[in-house]
């Protein structure tokens, strides 16, 4: 049997710039955006995974099942704090991992294309390329489960991983108007959206 391809949706974030929790935002087809990025990420034959925050994690309680969430306690330590939450959540056997911020969302057919050029590569890190840059989300060999547990956020996190990495990751090309996509503020939501709207490509 093969072994599962991994998720984390990091959700746990304050989402000060916004002004309300991002994963609760309505998103194209009108599912709040978080439990639509989990089953995007499913329809692409991962199995998804969301770390909440202790501000957000009881409104999820009833709608996201028990054992596909996990709650950071304190979340202003960083995100390299919701990572190691989310990576103990996964089995050590997960063949690849795929880490994404709930304000990163991607087509479901970028998903997929990343899992099979992560699955055909042989590279350690897979990712869209952002104009010949590494972009987002980022999927990692399994066999790089305890570097992730040892990220630190002095150390600048996964910019300091992604660095330490660079020769050994192979990028996926056709994706760009992507690749750099965030939900920083209303605006970038909005034109998120007007993207996802215009993307010929659906699911």
């Amino acid at each position: 049997m093969t072994a599962e391809a991994a998720a984390l949706v990091l959700a746990a974030g304050a989402s000060r710039r916004m002004g309300r929790d991002k994963a609760a935002l309505p998103w194209v087809d009108g599912q709040p955006l978080l439990l639509w990025i989990m089953h995007a990420l499913a329809d692409a034959g991962f199995v998804a995974r969301c770390v909440l925050g202790a501000h957000n994690a009881e409104a999820w309680s009833a709608v996201v099942p028990w054992n596909t969430r996990v709650v950071n306690p304190d979340p202003t330590r960083g995100k390299v704090s919701s990572i190691r939450c989310g990576v103990l959540m996964t089995p050590p056997t997960a063949r690849c991992l795929l880490i994404t911020a709930v304000d990163e969302p991607r087509p479901p057919w970028v998903y997929r294309a990343l899992l099979r050029l992560k699955d055909t590569s042989g590279a350690s890190i897979v990712a869209p390329s952002a104009h010949g840059r590494v972009g987002h989300p980022l999927v990692v060999d399994g066999t790089l489960r305890a570097e992730l547990m040892a990220l630190r956020e002095e150390d600048m996190g996964l910019r300091y991983f992604v660095a330490r990495w660079r020769s050994d990751i192979r990028l996926l090309r056709g994706a760009e108007e992507f690749a750099g996509l965030n939900l920083n503020t209303a605006e970038r939501y909005a034109a998120a959206r007007a993207c996802f709207a215009d993307d010929g490509r659906g699911g």
